[in-house]
């Protein structure tokens, strides 16, 4: 009898750890793809949905608590072809962190992009070319929060948007009530990949800032970060962000 019971308990347990087995592996697959799927139609840079004007694509000028951010737009021609070059500047309690990023001028697809982080003290040089990635990721101090350089060498199956141009993004499609869509943005985590932002937009609201008001769609973003953003109705511009788990936003200082 005991020995009957010996064996009807080991075969037990045995399953008992193959199910948990399984839920692991179940949930895991599950978190991963919650993570990087699009949810919606969607749209690759160069879709006719977006229409990109000159009038839509300029620099503007937001701040936060002890922060601000410049966003300096313009033309520029490399070889043949024709970018936006957009410079950033980013200030936070007095560092800066500057950042160039080139994107096609007729499709907003991503190009190339260098820039310091001096938060983490590490600073990075990228080029995405025929739907490929190279570039490195250094750190140039010792206390960097990356301990060693981070080298790109990956093929993608289409063109990307870059994460620091999504409000341009948002500004050359046609948004409405109920609108929804899934963007492909570049990731440099775990060794490069997409991102799919799932954009939604929730509706109109009324934005009143510095004695202003601007009529604005309310957009959802939720991809590697959960974003708000205000898009003015009129003339395309961001006119607030905010990133979800933080108090502050960014908000319009100039245009």
């Amino acid at each position: 009898m005991f020995l009957i019971f010996k064996e009807w308990s080991s075969k037990c347990t045995r399953r008992i750890w193959i199910l948990v087995l399984l839920t692991v592996i179940y949930s895991c697959s599950k978190n991963k793809q919650n993570e990087n799927v699009a949810l919606y139609q969607k749209i690759l840079p160069g879709n006719n949905q977006m229409k990109i004007t000159t009038d839509i694509l300029k620099s503007y000028k937001y701040s936060k608590p002890f922060g601000s951010m410049a966003y300096d737009i313009k033309k520029t021609l490399i070889g043949n072809n024709e970018y936006w070059q957009l410079n950033i500047d980013f200030i936070v309690n007095g560092k800066a962190s500057p950042d160039t990023v080139y994107f096609d001028a007729k499709t907003l697809a991503f190009y190339k992009r260098s820039f310091k982080n001096s938060f983490s003290k590490y600073k990075g040089v990228l080029k995405f070319e025929n739907n490929k990635l190279n570039g490195q990721l250094v750190p140039y101090s010792q206390d960097s929060k990356l301990k060693s350089p981070l080298m790109y060498d990956k093929v993608f199956r289409h063109g990307v948007f870059e994460p620091a141009t999504l409000n341009y993004v948002l500004g050359v499609l046609p948004l409405k009530d109920g609108y929804k869509v899934s963007l492909p943005m570049l990731d440099l985590n775990n060794g490069a990949s997409i991102i799919w932002a799932n954009v939604e937009v929730i509706g109109k609201e009324n934005v009143s800032h510095k004695g202003k008001t601007y009529s604005a769609w309310k957009v959802l973003s939720k991809g590697s970060r959960e974003k708000i953003f205000w898009i003015d109705v009129e003339n395309k511009f961001m006119v607030k962000m905010k990133n979800k788990g933080v108090w502050f936003q960014w908000k319009l200082v100039e245009s």
